[in-house]
């Protein structure tokens, strides 16, 4: 597993748990430190579709996506 992935992974497992990314000095700059690309690749990964917009917008398809599986 690479360095961007445990990166996306932490970002959306940090939305699932209802943690805001935006205001949070760490987690902006994890975010800045991946490509959305490597969103997609994680989001593809998973089974899920391409994500579209920005990269915040991009991890909450994804949340969305896994929370509605179970």
């Amino acid at each position: 597993m690479s360095k961007k992935y445990s990166i996306v992974e932490e970002l959306v497992d940090t939305r699932i748990n209802g943690n805001q990314i935006k205001g949070d000095s760490t987690y902006e700059a994890m975010l800045k430190s991946v490509s959305k690309d490597d969103i997609n690749t994680y989001s593809m990964s998973l089974g899920g579709p391409k994500v579209f917009g920005s990269k915040l917008e991009m991890i909450e398809q994804i949340r969305n996506n896994l929370t509605s599986r179970k």
